[in-house]
């Protein structure tokens, strides 16, 4: 049997596949090339192009969840152990599907600005995640999974769909109050194909703020300009608190955005464009920090998880993007790899959206002294002038990605 993807991390196809290493199926996964979807030969199987796809020997299926079901059929209790076990795996798979997904995609949606989400909209899907999550909790009292005794083809359909909220939206506050529901999802997610299958799963403790659209205002027309509004001793009222810390910080010289734009685009990144940072940069308003990802247990084995936990990293620091430059590198083989970055960042100490990120934890951190200490000099032109040709620690570079 063969299953196609249309992109690595496709959560759809996460349940079917754990479904399918418990059932002890064999199944080889292949994700889609733009060229493969276009031919002719994968179009005459493919009738919906939808994914993920399965091609077995009895025929071909569409939609996730019927994947999920020609894989765990034959199970002695992934689809339940009597009639009613059996309907109600139907129930709360349809319920998640149908009634889950529509406003977890839309939080998702706003989370990682894969659309444009308005504030409304996006409060009133949250409210509706944390409200199905408390749903959950409620059936799971006393209970260890959603379904009977036996974990079935419920319990890995919803911990997948779960997945994104836990780890952007319910944050460790929420789940606290949701003791049954916290064990259940990290109960799932620790089971030996589940983690076979996506990698190791961590909560965040903090949500990540969306990128809402804001609400037009109304035009209010006045006649007479409204007052100042003063402070109890006649002054003028205090201005309005900033975003960010960083904006606090005194003025500089140094304009770090034409610099992105000069080190992006100088072809000698390893030469030219380090010897312009040293000579431009503002020692007293930047700092240069080297960070490395902590790998656990299986983590870092299978490249395109390793490259997914990369960018995610990477993505959930879209906000800071204006005080920072930075190029992570996924190093090693095909079997076990390392992430590590170097990071150009406002301020000297490290800023308050690190701290507020909910994998940063998860990162060893180090100043670097690029101006006296010559290894680190070594190493900034090593990571920032890397290509896919070269070595890097020891290691060859499997994946580049800037942060800019």
């Amino acid at each position: 049997m063969k299953l196609y993807i249309n992109y690595p991390f496709n959560m759809w196809s996460f349940s079917g596949r754990i479904a399918a290493k418990m059932n002890n199926k064999h199944v080889d996964v292949e994700c889609v090339s733009e060229e493969m979807k276009q031919s002719k030969e994968h179009k005459a199987i493919n009738l919906t192009m939808k994914y993920p796809f399965l091609v077995t020997p009895e025929g071909n299926l569409n939609e996730s969840y019927a994947i999920a079901k020609y894989f765990a059929h034959g199970h002695a209790t992934l689809l339940g152990s009597s009639n009613e076990e059996r309907a109600k795996v139907d129930q709360w798979c349809m319920w998640g599907y149908t009634t889950f997904v529509p406003p977890m995609f839309k939080t998702a949606m706003a989370i990682h600005g894969w659309a444009e989400v308005a504030q409304k909209d996006y409060t009133e899907a949250q409210n509706a995640v944390k409200a199905h999550a408390k749903d959950l909790n409620a059936n799971l009292k006393g209970k260890k999974w959603i379904v009977g005794d036996n974990v079935t083809l419920a319990d890995l359909v919803l911990a997948t769909q779960f997945i994104i909220p836990m780890q952007t939206l319910l944050d460790g506050g929420f789940r606290k109050a949701m003791p049954d529901f916290n064990a259940w999802f990290e109960r799932v997610i620790s089971l030996p194909e589940f983690v076979a299958v996506v990698g190791h799963i961590k909560a965040c403790q903090k949500g990540i703020k969306p990128q809402t659209k804001a609400e037009p205002k109304k035009e209010v027309k006045k006649a007479v300009a409204a007052p100042k509004p003063k402070a109890d001793d006649g002054e003028d009222a205090p201005a309005k608190k900033p975003k960010s810390a960083l904006e606090t910080l005194p003025p500089t010289e140094f304009d770090l955005f034409n610099f992105k734009t000069f080190m992006v685009n100088v072809p000698d990144k390893k030469g030219e464009g380090i010897d312009e940072l040293k000579k431009l940069m503002d020692k007293e308003g930047f700092s240069i920090w080297f960070l490395h990802y902590e790998m656990y247990k299986d983590e870092g084995t299978v490249l395109f998880k390793t490259e997914n936990m990369c960018k995610g990293f990477l993505q959930r620091f879209d906000d800071f993007r204006k005080w920072c430059l930075a190029r992570h590198l996924v190093l090693g083989t095909e079997d076990k790899q390392e992430i590590m970055g170097v990071w150009l960042w406002r301020g000297v100490g490290i800023p308050q959206e690190a701290h507020d990120h909910p994998q940063f934890e998860y990162y060893k951190v180090r100043q670097m002294d690029i101006f006296n200490n010559a290894e680190d000099d070594k190493l900034i032109r090593a990571f920032w002038g890397a290509t896919y040709e070269d070595t890097v620690m020891g290691m060859p570079v499997l994946s580049i990605n800037w942060h800019k």
